[in-house]
């Protein structure tokens, strides 16, 4: 549906929904980048700009 690279504008509910069916994003917000994914029924949002001590997006 969408390819790497492609820009989404959506409302939240949108963006919940979208999430819902494709499990990961990344979400640019104020200039600023999180990486957001959907597993074993929680959601987690890591900052893509802070890494920690093994190089991983920060929590």
């Amino acid at each position: 549906m969408f390819q790497a690279g492609d820009v989404v504008e959506t409302d939240f509910e949108g963006f919940l929904k979208l999430l819902r069916s494709k499990t990961r994003a990344f979400v640019s917000i104020n200039d600023h980048e999180y990486y957001i994914t959907h597993t074993d029924g929680y959601w987690r949002v890591q900052d893509c700009e802070a890494l920690n001590d093994k190089g991983h997006f920060t929590d």
